[in-house]
Protein backbone atom coordinates (compact mmCIF):
# COMPACT_ATOMS: atom_id res chain seq x y z
CA UNK A 1 0.00 0.00 0.00
CA UNK A 2 1.21 3.75 0.11
CA UNK A 3 2.30 3.44 3.75
CA UNK A 4 5.15 1.10 2.19
CA UNK A 5 6.07 3.36 -0.74
CA UNK A 6 6.07 6.21 2.25
CA UNK A 7 8.50 4.39 4.13
CA UNK A 8 11.00 2.74 1.25
CA UNK A 9 11.28 6.03 -0.50
CA UNK A 10 11.85 8.44 2.61
CA UNK A 11 14.15 6.09 3.91
CA UNK A 12 15.27 2.61 2.23
CA UNK A 13 16.11 4.26 -0.84
CA UNK A 14 18.90 6.63 0.65
CA UNK A 15 19.66 4.11 2.83
CA UNK A 16 20.75 1.36 0.43
CA UNK A 17 22.20 3.36 -2.50
CA UNK A 18 24.73 5.10 0.11
CA UNK A 19 25.49 1.52 1.75
CA UNK A 20 24.66 -1.47 -0.26
CA UNK A 21 26.87 -5.12 0.35
CA UNK A 22 29.09 -6.27 -1.92
CA UNK A 23 26.59 -7.88 -3.17
CA UNK A 24 27.99 -11.90 -4.45
CA UNK A 25 25.31 -12.30 -7.47
CA UNK A 26 25.10 -11.69 -10.86
CA UNK A 27 23.11 -10.74 -13.65
CA UNK A 28 21.30 -13.66 -15.71
CA UNK A 29 18.58 -11.56 -17.50
CA UNK A 30 18.60 -7.44 -16.87
CA UNK A 31 15.27 -6.95 -15.07
CA UNK A 32 14.29 -10.59 -14.98
CA UNK A 33 16.54 -12.78 -13.60
CA UNK A 34 19.79 -12.87 -10.85
CA UNK A 35 21.75 -15.00 -9.24
CA UNK A 36 23.24 -15.00 -5.47
CA UNK A 37 25.15 -17.09 -3.14
CA UNK A 38 22.82 -19.51 -0.99
CA UNK A 39 22.51 -18.28 2.28
CA UNK A 40 20.32 -20.60 4.50
CA UNK A 41 17.48 -19.38 6.59
CA UNK A 42 16.37 -22.06 9.13
CA UNK A 43 12.82 -21.56 10.39
CA UNK A 44 13.49 -24.08 13.26
CA UNK A 45 15.41 -21.30 15.09
CA UNK A 46 14.63 -18.10 13.19
CA UNK A 47 10.73 -16.52 13.32
CA UNK A 48 11.46 -13.20 11.93
CA UNK A 49 12.75 -11.85 8.89
CA UNK A 50 13.15 -8.40 7.81
CA UNK A 51 14.80 -6.29 5.30
CA UNK A 52 17.37 -4.18 6.62
CA UNK A 53 17.81 -0.11 5.94
CA UNK A 54 21.41 0.41 5.66
CA UNK A 55 22.22 -2.16 3.37
CA UNK A 56 18.89 -3.06 1.75
CA UNK A 57 19.37 -6.95 2.69
CA UNK A 58 17.36 -9.46 3.97
CA UNK A 59 18.12 -10.66 7.28
CA UNK A 60 16.44 -13.50 9.48
CA UNK A 61 16.09 -13.78 13.25
CA UNK A 62 14.78 -14.82 16.17
CA UNK A 63 12.81 -12.78 18.76
CA UNK A 64 15.16 -13.45 21.71
CA UNK A 65 18.12 -12.42 19.20
CA UNK A 66 19.57 -9.00 18.76
CA UNK A 67 20.76 -7.30 15.68
CA UNK A 68 24.16 -9.23 15.56
CA UNK A 69 22.50 -11.93 15.71
CA UNK A 70 20.22 -11.20 12.35
CA UNK A 71 21.49 -13.42 9.71
CA UNK A 72 22.37 -12.55 6.21
CA UNK A 73 19.80 -14.55 3.76
CA UNK A 74 19.05 -12.66 0.74
CA UNK A 75 22.05 -10.03 -0.71
CA UNK A 76 20.40 -6.99 -1.89
CA UNK A 77 20.14 -6.26 -5.98
CA UNK A 78 20.97 -2.73 -5.33
CA UNK A 79 24.03 -2.74 -7.43
CA UNK A 80 21.97 -3.93 -10.45
CA UNK A 81 19.15 -0.51 -9.69
CA UNK A 82 17.15 -3.17 -7.41
CA UNK A 83 15.65 -2.35 -4.32
CA UNK A 84 14.20 -4.89 -1.66
CA UNK A 85 11.29 -3.90 -0.14
CA UNK A 86 9.34 -6.83 2.08
CA UNK A 87 10.39 -10.68 1.78
CA UNK A 88 7.99 -13.41 2.79
CA UNK A 89 9.51 -16.97 3.27
CA UNK A 90 7.63 -20.23 3.03
CA UNK A 91 7.31 -22.46 5.78
CA UNK A 92 10.01 -25.17 4.79
CA UNK A 93 12.52 -21.85 4.29
CA UNK A 94 13.60 -22.42 0.37
CA UNK A 95 11.07 -19.86 -1.06
CA UNK A 96 10.69 -15.73 -0.77
CA UNK A 97 8.40 -13.99 -2.47
CA UNK A 98 10.34 -10.09 -2.32
CA UNK A 99 8.94 -7.01 -3.03
CA UNK A 100 10.81 -4.96 -5.32
CA UNK A 101 11.38 -1.44 -7.69
CA UNK A 102 13.79 0.01 -9.85
CA UNK A 103 13.67 3.58 -9.07
CA UNK A 104 16.06 4.20 -11.93
CA UNK A 105 13.95 2.93 -14.63
CA UNK A 106 12.57 4.78 -17.05
CA UNK A 107 8.81 6.12 -17.43
CA UNK A 108 8.82 5.95 -21.32
CA UNK A 109 7.49 2.74 -23.35
CA UNK A 110 11.57 1.62 -22.72
CA UNK A 111 10.37 1.26 -19.19
CA UNK A 112 8.24 -2.05 -20.13
CA UNK A 113 11.00 -4.16 -18.79
CA UNK A 114 11.32 -2.88 -15.08
CA UNK A 115 7.47 -2.16 -14.88
CA UNK A 116 7.66 1.78 -15.10
CA UNK A 117 9.53 2.05 -11.49
CA UNK A 118 6.40 0.39 -10.04
CA UNK A 119 6.67 -2.09 -7.57
CA UNK A 120 6.91 -5.85 -8.78
CA UNK A 121 7.24 -9.07 -7.39
CA UNK A 122 9.85 -11.55 -7.34
CA UNK A 123 10.17 -15.28 -6.42
CA UNK A 124 13.65 -16.26 -4.96
CA UNK A 125 14.15 -19.74 -4.57
CA UNK A 126 16.95 -22.19 -3.35
CA UNK A 127 18.74 -23.89 -6.11
CA UNK A 128 21.94 -25.90 -5.39
CA UNK A 129 24.13 -23.10 -3.78
CA UNK A 130 22.37 -20.14 -5.22
CA UNK A 131 19.44 -18.33 -4.68
CA UNK A 132 17.57 -17.76 -8.15
CA UNK A 133 15.56 -14.51 -8.35
CA UNK A 134 12.92 -14.33 -10.70
CA UNK A 135 10.88 -11.21 -11.80
CA UNK A 136 6.92 -12.43 -12.14
CA UNK A 137 6.19 -9.48 -14.42
CA UNK A 138 7.84 -11.92 -16.67
CA UNK A 139 6.46 -15.43 -15.84
CA UNK A 140 2.72 -14.35 -15.80
CA UNK A 141 1.71 -11.75 -14.01
CA UNK A 142 1.92 -9.11 -16.56
CA UNK A 143 4.99 -6.23 -17.43
CA UNK A 144 2.25 -3.85 -17.20
CA UNK A 145 1.74 -4.21 -13.31
CA UNK A 146 2.07 -3.33 -9.57
CA UNK A 147 2.28 -4.93 -6.54
CA UNK A 148 1.41 -3.59 -3.03
CA UNK A 149 4.14 -5.08 -1.67
CA UNK A 150 2.42 -7.98 0.51
CA UNK A 151 2.25 -11.71 0.03
CA UNK A 152 1.40 -14.41 2.32
CA UNK A 153 2.04 -18.75 2.22
CA UNK A 154 -0.90 -20.84 1.79
CA UNK A 155 1.63 -23.91 2.18
CA UNK A 156 5.27 -24.23 0.72
CA UNK A 157 3.82 -24.30 -3.30
CA UNK A 158 1.16 -21.59 -3.21
CA UNK A 159 1.99 -17.85 -2.31
CA UNK A 160 -1.00 -15.33 -2.42
CA UNK A 161 -0.48 -11.65 -3.25
CA UNK A 162 -2.36 -8.25 -4.27
CA UNK A 163 -1.50 -6.80 -7.28
CA UNK A 164 -3.03 -4.46 -10.64
CA UNK A 165 -2.41 -5.75 -14.20
CA UNK A 166 -3.33 -3.78 -17.04
CA UNK A 167 -2.67 -5.46 -20.77
CA UNK A 168 1.32 -4.23 -22.49
CA UNK A 169 0.51 -0.46 -24.47
CA UNK A 170 -2.44 0.44 -22.27
CA UNK A 171 -2.88 3.11 -20.19
CA UNK A 172 -2.16 3.23 -16.11
CA UNK A 173 -4.64 4.24 -13.07
CA UNK A 174 -4.50 7.55 -13.26
CA UNK A 175 -7.87 7.99 -10.60
CA UNK A 176 -8.53 6.73 -6.93
CA UNK A 177 -11.50 4.33 -8.34
CA UNK A 178 -9.11 2.55 -11.33
CA UNK A 179 -6.63 1.15 -8.17
CA UNK A 180 -8.54 -1.99 -8.06
CA UNK A 181 -5.73 -4.65 -7.08
CA UNK A 182 -7.23 -7.87 -6.78
CA UNK A 183 -5.61 -11.22 -5.04
CA UNK A 184 -3.41 -13.62 -7.00
CA UNK A 185 -1.68 -17.00 -6.67
CA UNK A 186 1.53 -17.87 -7.30
CA UNK A 187 2.21 -21.64 -8.02
CA UNK A 188 4.85 -24.18 -8.52
CA UNK A 189 3.97 -26.71 -10.37
CA UNK A 190 5.11 -30.40 -11.23
CA UNK A 191 8.48 -30.18 -12.74
CA UNK A 192 9.37 -26.42 -10.88
CA UNK A 193 7.08 -24.68 -13.48
CA UNK A 194 6.23 -20.95 -12.20
CA UNK A 195 2.43 -19.99 -12.51
CA UNK A 196 0.68 -16.75 -11.50
CA UNK A 197 -3.04 -16.36 -11.96
CA UNK A 198 -6.00 -14.50 -10.16
CA UNK A 199 -6.66 -16.04 -6.93
CA UNK A 200 -10.23 -17.63 -6.25
CA UNK A 201 -11.37 -15.50 -9.02
CA UNK A 202 -15.23 -16.44 -9.11
CA UNK A 203 -15.44 -15.69 -4.99
CA UNK A 204 -12.87 -12.89 -4.34
CA UNK A 205 -12.42 -10.78 -7.85
CA UNK A 206 -14.57 -7.37 -7.39
CA UNK A 207 -14.18 -4.80 -10.23
CA UNK A 208 -15.23 -2.18 -8.01
CA UNK A 209 -12.84 -2.62 -5.03
CA UNK A 210 -9.27 -2.39 -3.92
CA UNK A 211 -7.72 -5.85 -2.19
CA UNK A 212 -4.96 -5.03 0.43
CA UNK A 213 -2.50 -6.95 2.17
CA UNK A 214 -3.40 -10.83 2.38
CA UNK A 215 -2.31 -12.66 5.49
CA UNK A 216 -2.73 -16.35 5.83
CA UNK A 217 -2.48 -19.30 8.02
CA UNK A 218 0.17 -21.60 6.69
CA UNK A 219 -0.45 -25.38 5.72
CA UNK A 220 2.03 -27.68 7.37
CA UNK A 221 0.28 -30.61 4.82
CA UNK A 222 2.11 -31.15 1.53
CA UNK A 223 1.10 -29.14 -1.02
CA UNK A 224 -2.54 -28.57 -0.45
CA UNK A 225 -4.68 -26.36 2.06
CA UNK A 226 -6.48 -27.62 4.71
CA UNK A 227 -10.29 -27.67 5.23
CA UNK A 228 -10.87 -24.17 7.70
CA UNK A 229 -7.64 -22.65 6.94
CA UNK A 230 -8.06 -19.16 7.48
CA UNK A 231 -6.57 -16.10 5.32
CA UNK A 232 -7.20 -12.12 6.27
CA UNK A 233 -7.33 -9.68 3.18
CA UNK A 234 -7.83 -5.84 3.50
CA UNK A 235 -10.57 -4.37 1.20
CA UNK A 236 -12.12 -1.37 0.16
CA UNK A 237 -14.74 -0.37 -2.55
CA UNK A 238 -15.77 2.85 -4.54
CA UNK A 239 -19.53 1.63 -4.87
CA UNK A 240 -20.57 1.78 -1.40
CA UNK A 241 -22.88 4.42 -0.85
CA UNK A 242 -21.55 7.23 0.06
CA UNK A 243 -21.68 8.36 4.07
CA UNK A 244 -19.57 9.16 6.81
CA UNK A 245 -19.58 5.27 7.74
CA UNK A 246 -17.87 4.63 4.39
CA UNK A 247 -16.21 7.19 3.11
CA UNK A 248 -14.18 10.68 4.67
CA UNK A 249 -12.88 13.93 2.38
CA UNK A 250 -9.02 13.58 2.62
CA UNK A 251 -7.03 17.37 2.80
CA UNK A 252 -9.76 19.38 3.96
CA UNK A 253 -9.59 22.40 6.64
CA UNK A 254 -12.83 21.73 8.01
CA UNK A 255 -13.91 18.25 8.14
CA UNK A 256 -15.83 16.81 5.25
CA UNK A 257 -15.81 20.22 3.47
CA UNK A 258 -14.10 20.19 0.34
CA UNK A 259 -14.67 24.08 0.22
CA UNK A 260 -12.84 24.54 3.08
CA UNK A 261 -9.72 24.75 1.42
CA UNK A 262 -6.22 22.26 2.02
CA UNK A 263 -4.15 21.45 4.65
CA UNK A 264 -1.09 20.45 2.15
CA UNK A 265 -0.81 21.54 -1.49
CA UNK A 266 -3.66 19.92 -3.60
CA UNK A 267 -6.83 18.80 -4.23
CA UNK A 268 -9.16 16.83 -1.77
CA UNK A 269 -10.50 13.21 -2.41
CA UNK A 270 -13.20 11.46 -0.87
CA UNK A 271 -11.60 8.19 0.67
CA UNK A 272 -13.91 5.07 1.08
CA UNK A 273 -13.15 3.34 4.01
CA UNK A 274 -10.56 0.00 4.71
CA UNK A 275 -11.80 -3.09 6.04
CA UNK A 276 -10.58 -6.44 7.20
CA UNK A 277 -12.47 -9.44 6.45
CA UNK A 278 -11.50 -13.26 7.48
CA UNK A 279 -11.89 -15.86 4.58
CA UNK A 280 -12.05 -19.47 5.62
CA UNK A 281 -10.31 -21.77 2.98
CA UNK A 282 -11.26 -25.25 2.31
CA UNK A 283 -8.35 -27.98 1.56
CA UNK A 284 -8.53 -27.37 -1.85
CA UNK A 285 -7.71 -23.18 -1.33
CA UNK A 286 -10.89 -22.21 -2.02
CA UNK A 287 -12.77 -19.56 -0.28
CA UNK A 288 -16.28 -21.43 1.08
CA UNK A 289 -18.00 -17.86 0.73
CA UNK A 290 -17.96 -15.30 -1.87
CA UNK A 291 -16.75 -11.65 -0.82
CA UNK A 292 -20.44 -10.53 -1.15
CA UNK A 293 -21.25 -13.28 1.49
CA UNK A 294 -18.47 -12.00 4.03
CA UNK A 295 -18.84 -9.26 6.71
CA UNK A 296 -15.88 -7.53 8.33
CA UNK A 297 -14.66 -9.27 11.09
CA UNK A 298 -14.77 -5.44 12.55
CA UNK A 299 -16.78 -2.29 11.42
CA UNK A 300 -14.26 0.33 12.24
CA UNK A 301 -15.42 3.35 13.59
CA UNK A 302 -15.99 6.21 11.83
CA UNK A 303 -15.87 9.60 14.35
CA UNK A 304 -13.79 12.54 13.25
CA UNK A 305 -10.74 10.68 15.80
CA UNK A 306 -10.68 7.73 12.83
CA UNK A 307 -11.49 9.77 9.92
CA UNK A 308 -9.03 12.39 9.44
CA UNK A 309 -5.73 11.43 7.47
CA UNK A 310 -2.60 12.36 7.00
CA UNK A 311 -0.74 12.37 4.06
CA UNK A 312 -1.44 8.78 3.05
CA UNK A 313 -5.25 8.89 1.57
CA UNK A 314 -6.42 5.87 3.60
CA UNK A 315 -8.08 5.10 7.02
CA UNK A 316 -10.28 2.63 8.27
CA UNK A 317 -8.89 -0.85 9.32
CA UNK A 318 -5.71 -2.24 7.34
CA UNK A 319 -1.95 -4.01 6.88
CA UNK A 320 -3.96 -6.81 9.32
CA UNK A 321 -2.64 -10.17 10.43
CA UNK A 322 -4.05 -13.53 11.52
CA UNK A 323 -2.26 -15.70 14.10
CA UNK A 324 -0.93 -19.21 13.03
CA UNK A 325 -3.74 -20.97 14.60
CA UNK A 326 -6.67 -18.47 13.19
CA UNK A 327 -8.02 -17.27 16.61
CA UNK A 328 -6.11 -14.18 16.51
CA UNK A 329 -6.11 -10.95 13.97
CA UNK A 330 -3.86 -7.97 14.69
CA UNK A 331 -5.48 -4.31 12.53
CA UNK A 332 -3.72 -1.66 12.01
CA UNK A 333 -6.42 1.41 13.10
CA UNK A 334 -5.94 4.66 11.40
CA UNK A 335 -6.56 7.25 14.12
CA UNK A 336 -5.20 10.71 15.03
CA UNK A 337 -4.39 12.22 18.66
CA UNK A 338 -7.72 12.66 20.49
CA UNK A 339 -6.88 15.64 21.72
CA UNK A 340 -6.51 17.19 18.08
CA UNK A 341 -9.52 16.50 16.47
CA UNK A 342 -10.92 20.27 16.17
CA UNK A 343 -7.68 20.50 13.83
CA UNK A 344 -9.15 18.71 10.54
CA UNK A 345 -5.72 18.77 9.33
CA UNK A 346 -3.83 17.39 12.47
CA UNK A 347 -3.70 14.36 10.81
CA UNK A 348 -0.66 15.61 8.96
CA UNK A 349 0.94 17.34 11.70
CA UNK A 350 1.37 13.66 13.67
CA UNK A 351 4.23 11.14 13.43
CA UNK A 352 5.94 13.23 10.94
CA UNK A 353 8.14 11.42 8.25
CA UNK A 354 10.58 14.44 7.58
CA UNK A 355 10.71 16.02 11.05
CA UNK A 356 11.49 19.40 9.16
CA UNK A 357 8.52 19.43 7.69
CA UNK A 358 5.79 20.08 10.01
CA UNK A 359 3.21 19.08 7.71
CA UNK A 360 4.53 15.96 6.57
CA UNK A 361 2.74 13.50 8.83
CA UNK A 362 0.65 10.55 8.35
CA UNK A 363 -1.60 10.54 11.48
CA UNK A 364 -1.46 7.19 13.27
CA UNK A 365 -1.86 3.63 12.25
CA UNK A 366 -2.05 1.61 15.56
CA UNK A 367 -2.35 -1.81 16.44
CA UNK A 368 -5.03 -3.73 17.48
CA UNK A 369 -5.63 -7.20 18.20
CA UNK A 370 -8.88 -9.42 18.59
CA UNK A 371 -9.88 -12.32 19.39
CA UNK A 372 -12.17 -14.32 16.58
CA UNK A 373 -15.36 -16.08 17.20
CA UNK A 374 -16.84 -18.89 15.24
CA UNK A 375 -18.54 -16.41 12.24
CA UNK A 376 -14.93 -15.05 11.86
CA UNK A 377 -15.56 -11.45 13.33
CA UNK A 378 -14.19 -10.12 16.51
CA UNK A 379 -15.48 -11.32 19.48
CA UNK A 380 -15.04 -7.58 21.29
CA UNK A 381 -13.90 -4.49 20.22
CA UNK A 382 -10.17 -4.64 19.03
CA UNK A 383 -7.55 -3.89 22.01
CA UNK A 384 -5.00 -1.06 20.73
CA UNK A 385 -1.32 -2.24 21.50
CA UNK A 386 0.55 0.19 24.30
CA UNK A 387 1.90 3.63 23.10
CA UNK A 388 4.87 4.86 25.03
CA UNK A 389 5.33 8.40 24.37
CA UNK A 390 3.98 11.54 23.98
CA UNK A 391 2.92 12.67 21.03
CA UNK A 392 2.02 8.84 20.48
CA UNK A 393 4.09 6.53 18.01
CA UNK A 394 2.88 4.33 15.21
CA UNK A 395 2.44 1.29 15.02
CA UNK A 396 1.69 0.13 11.59
CA UNK A 397 2.66 -3.08 10.21
CA UNK A 398 1.36 -6.34 12.76
CA UNK A 399 2.87 -9.80 12.30
CA UNK A 400 2.05 -13.05 14.46
CA UNK A 401 5.18 -14.56 15.83
CA UNK A 402 3.43 -16.80 18.46
CA UNK A 403 2.70 -15.84 20.87
CA UNK A 404 3.61 -12.34 20.36
CA UNK A 405 2.15 -9.71 18.01
CA UNK A 406 5.29 -7.54 16.43
CA UNK A 407 5.18 -4.48 14.45
CA UNK A 408 6.72 -1.19 13.52
CA UNK A 409 6.96 1.07 14.97
CA UNK A 410 7.85 4.77 14.09
CA UNK A 411 7.47 8.70 15.88
CA UNK A 412 8.36 11.88 13.70
CA UNK A 413 8.39 14.98 16.20
CA UNK A 414 9.43 18.32 14.49
CA UNK A 415 12.72 19.05 15.46
CA UNK A 416 14.01 15.56 16.67
CA UNK A 417 15.36 12.68 15.12
CA UNK A 418 13.16 10.20 13.19
CA UNK A 419 12.81 6.92 15.62
CA UNK A 420 11.72 3.98 14.19
CA UNK A 421 12.03 0.26 15.22
CA UNK A 422 10.30 -3.04 15.83
CA UNK A 423 7.99 -3.36 19.36
CA UNK A 424 7.12 -6.61 20.71
CA UNK A 425 3.52 -7.06 22.86
CA UNK A 426 1.92 -9.92 24.38
CA UNK A 427 -1.53 -10.88 23.63
CA UNK A 428 -2.49 -8.92 26.33
CA UNK A 429 -0.91 -5.75 25.31
CA UNK A 430 1.91 -5.67 27.58
CA UNK A 431 4.81 -4.64 25.98
CA UNK A 432 7.82 -7.33 25.65
CA UNK A 433 11.70 -6.04 25.37
CA UNK A 434 13.01 -6.61 22.17
CA UNK A 435 16.95 -6.22 21.01
CA UNK A 436 17.15 -6.15 17.59
CA UNK A 437 14.97 -3.47 14.52
CA UNK A 438 16.17 -0.46 15.03
CA UNK A 439 17.22 -0.96 11.58
CA UNK A 440 14.34 -2.79 9.93
CA UNK A 441 11.30 -2.33 7.51
CA UNK A 442 8.40 -5.04 6.39
CA UNK A 443 9.79 -7.70 9.45
CA UNK A 444 7.58 -10.80 8.80
CA UNK A 445 7.04 -13.90 11.08
CA UNK A 446 8.66 -17.10 9.44
CA UNK A 447 6.22 -19.68 9.22
CA UNK A 448 6.63 -22.94 10.70
CA UNK A 449 6.20 -26.35 8.85
CA UNK A 450 6.48 -29.76 10.68
CA UNK A 451 6.17 -31.87 7.32
CA UNK A 452 7.73 -29.99 4.74
CA UNK A 453 11.59 -29.76 5.89
CA UNK A 454 13.65 -31.25 3.19
CA UNK A 455 11.13 -31.26 0.14
CA UNK A 456 12.35 -28.87 -1.98
CA UNK A 457 11.77 -28.36 -5.94
CA UNK A 458 13.33 -26.52 -8.26
CA UNK A 459 11.74 -23.60 -10.08
CA UNK A 460 11.75 -24.09 -13.88
CA UNK A 461 13.26 -20.76 -15.80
Amino acid sequence: MRFLVAVVSAIALAGALERPLAAQCTEVRRDIEYHCRYRALDPRHQDVSFTRLSDNSVRASSLDGSDADAELVLETLVPFGWVTMVATFSGDGEYAMVSRLRPSCPRDATGIDCSFGRITMWIAHHQGNEWVHLNLAHYGLGRNSEVHGWSTWLHSELAVFNALVRDDGTGWATRQEENTTQAYAMRILAGGRVMVEPFARAQLWRDDCLTGRLSAQFSPESGRCFAGQRMSMVRRCYSDPVNPENFSWWNTRTMDTPQSGSCIEGGQILVPVLRTYVVELDAECRPTRTFDQMEPAHKPDFGPRYRLMGNVPEWGEMLSAISPDGQWLAVAINEVDARQIADACSGFKLNLSDPANPTSGNALRLTHVCRLDASLRCANAPTPMTVRFDPPEGLPLPTFVWPFVLTTMERGVLGAPLVRGLARFSIDGKVVPIAFGVDAIGAQAIPRSPTSAGRRRAVVH
